[in-house]
């Protein structure tokens, strides 16, 4: 038995001896990461223009926007104040002095009786049965012109006038200058009892003297019955300088009054057609300066009739003055001017003081007054525009956006506004239009038009807006869009106040809410490079590949997927369809949630051979259906994770 079991055992252990020996293998998974991208909607936020664009809106809602802010437009310096630097010159040769006389100078019928008639007169009153005819000539020696040494009047209304108080009628009386007068006689014919007579001439270059010698002749040509005859009877005259202007000579001045209207113009500017009605100053002076050249003083009053405002100055003899007036706060009231001048009508009033002695003066004495008014400002105006005043809007946006990925976006509605506020206090308004042009020569033009109220730099701006529908402008996908038009103050009545202003914008700040057309996108290629040696040995050694792509969609529309796989040193492909559903969404289709799909695909032999020679490339295509109208919020997003899972057998 023992013999038996050697032999077992020897031929055992000779097969043993005879084979080889065999390897352990295993099978081993690799995973090859494929493309790993997020795609938030957020990433297109500020990377536009500032003034166009998309955003997060308050509510983190995607927003379309575009903003243009229209330049602030004001009149302020286009309204001017200038100043004003005048003289008026008035001499006491341009005065009319009124007045001067010598009161009344009288002979008694007594006298004219006696010495003329011959009848005597007794001292009670009596008629006398008759006058008989007579001449009689009387003489008179007085200081008369107290005022007058002696003076040559430029001009003077002479004046003599007789007071016949007595009971005979005569046939002449005549007044004869012997000294003091260089005039000729005057008589006066038929001259009734109890009656007045009076005769005025103009002289020019007329000299008087401070007394005069007269004379009057009466002349009674008839006898006169039945005179009666009085005390108290008498016939006088008086000598009136009236309406004077003094050439030369030694007087004593009389008070008097002169008043001299001037019209000067407002230095008022303006670069449109305005009428102006009234202004505020807020800043300003009014300066008199007064030169007096007359040997006396008084008070000069400048009435300025616009400025409803009185300046009263005293004047001394010989002497300067000056005074001045805060224009802060007067107003200057035009509105009795019809027509768009500007006119400032000053009455220079001079009160002379009388002289008590004689004073030498000439015609080219008297007063220059200096009138002033300088760094003039307005506070507010008030007038009516009689031309439209107009700010013209031009502004041009480039787009710097590629539409070659969004070519698939109509938007359903996109509201732009136009916002116009005024400070100003005339109506205003604002015209134009937002034009879009693409690069196929198509172009949409949009009009709007809106008005504004009057405002007040004092109150919030009044306001004016206008809306329209942007999207059939959006919607041809635009490379430039401009807005022109003009803002305009319009024609009529209002007030202008300092610091007032135009401004507006024109925007576009509405919800993304768009419908989606089929169209692809792509997305950029991902390359793959594997550079561990034994990884790509190990991939000569495949059993079997699995593709898995892990998609996460929070839009609220889902897309077809193609996802593929290119070995660029052949023209071997690897092309899967996908679906991803869209993400759940609440009651105003936005989405809320993330729609996580996983999808796993076993390769075969044919395909899973792209992998076995890295390099190699994937990339994504969306086909994106047909859509209603969506909104997109800004944590929207799109999330790919693919990769292949290798096994590969390994052999020690």
């Amino acid at each position: 038995m023992r013999k038996y079991f050697i032999i077992l055992l020897s031929l055992v252990l000779l097969s043993c001896f005879n084979q080889h020996p065999q390897a352990p293998e295993w099978d081993v998974d690799i995973t090859i990461p494929l493309v790993k991208e997020r795609y938030p909607v957020v990433n297109i936020v500020d990377t536009l223009d500032p003034s166009v664009g998309i955003r997060i809106g308050e509510d983190s809602i995607m927003q379309l926007y575009l903003k243009v802010d229209i330049d602030t437009f004001s009149i302020d310096e286009s309204l001017r104040l200038g100043d004003i630097d005048t003289l008026v010159a008035r001499s006491i040769g341009d005065v009319w002095i009124a007045n001067m006389d010598t009161g009344n100078i009288s002979v008694s019928a007594r006298e004219i009786a006696e010495s003329g008639a011959g009848i005597g007169i007794p001292d009670t009153p009596f008629v006398a049965d008759f006058v008989p005819p007579f001449s009689y000539t009387t003489s008179f020696k007085s200081d008369t012109f107290d005022m007058i040494d002696s003076v040559c009047f430029s001009v003077v209304c002479f004046t003599v006038r007789i007071l016949n108080q007595t009971g005979m009628s005569f046939d002449s009386v005549t007044f004869i200058p012997v000294s003091g007068l260089e005039v000729d006689p005057i008589t006066y014919v038929q001259m009734p009892n109890n009656s007045a007579r009076d005769t005025s001439l103009y002289l020019e270059n007329a000299v008087v003297r401070g007394y005069i010698r007269t004379q009057l002749r009466f002349t009674v040509l008839d006898t006169l019955f039945e005179v009666p005859f009085s005390l108290d009877d008498s016939v006088s005259f008086s000598v009136i300088l009236d309406s004077v202007r003094i050439g030369s000579g030694r007087v004593k001045i009389p008070s008097f009054t002169d008043s001299v209207d001037y019209v000067f113009k407002l230095p008022f500017v303006s670069d449109y057609s305005l009428k102006l009605d009234s202004v505020i100053f807020s800043r300003g002076g009014l300066y008199i300066d007064i030169d007096n050249g007359l040997p006396i003083g008084g008070r000069l009053t400048a009435d300025i009739a616009e400025l409803d405002t009185s300046f009263v100055l005293s004047i001394f003899p010989h002497a300067p003055s000056t005074g001045n007036m805060d224009l802060a706060g007067i107003t200057y009231d035009n509105t009795s001017s019809p027509s768009e001048s500007t006119l400032l009508t000053t009455r220079i009033t001079v009160a002379v003081d009388s002289s008590d002695d004689f004073v030498d003066i000439t015609a080219d004495d008297g007063i220059t007054v200096g009138i002033v008014l300088q760094m003039m400002d307005y506070s507010l105006i008030a007038g009516k525009i009689l031309e439209p005043i107009t700010h013209q809007i031009d502004y041009t946006l480039e787009i710097p956006v590629d539409y070659s990925d969004i070519g698939c976006i109509r938007l359903a509605e996109s509201r732009l506004y136009v916002d116009v506020w005024s400070t100003i206090g005339f109506s205003s308004g604002a015209i134009g239009s937002i034009t879009g042009r693409n690069s196929y020569s198509q172009s949409v033009s949009i009009p709007f038009s809106l008005s504004v109220d009057a405002g007040t730099p004092r109150l919030p701006p009044s306001h004016g807006e206008a809306s329209c529908d942007l999207a059939p402008l959006l919607n041809i996908l635009p490379e430039e869009i401009t807005i022109s038009g003009e803002v305009s103050l319009d024609e009529g009545s209002g007030i202008l106040e300092r610091g007032s202003y135009i401004t507006g914008r024109v925007y576009n700040e509405t919800p993304f809410r768009a419908a989606f057309t089929c169209d692809t996108i792509h997305f950029d290629t991902v390359e793959v490079k594997i550079e561990d040696e034994d990884v790509i040995d190990a991939l000569s050694h495949i059993q079997s590949v699995a593709l898995q792509v892990d998609v996460k969609n929070h839009f609220p529309f889902g897309f077809d997927c193609d996802f593929m796989v290119i070995n660029p040193k052949g023209s071997d492909s690897l092309i899967k369809r996908l679906t991803i559903p869209p993400a759940p969404v609440d009651q105003n289709g936005i989405a809320i949630a993330p729609n996580i799909t996983t999808v796993k695909i076993a390769l075969d032999s044919l395909e899973f051979d792209i992998l076995q020679n890295p390099p190699f490339s994937t990339f994504a295509v969306l086909y994106v259906p047909e859509t209603d109208t969506i909104t997109v919020h800004a944590r929207d997003y799109l999330e790919f994770g693919g990769y292949c899972v290798a096994k590969v057998r390994v052999k020690e």
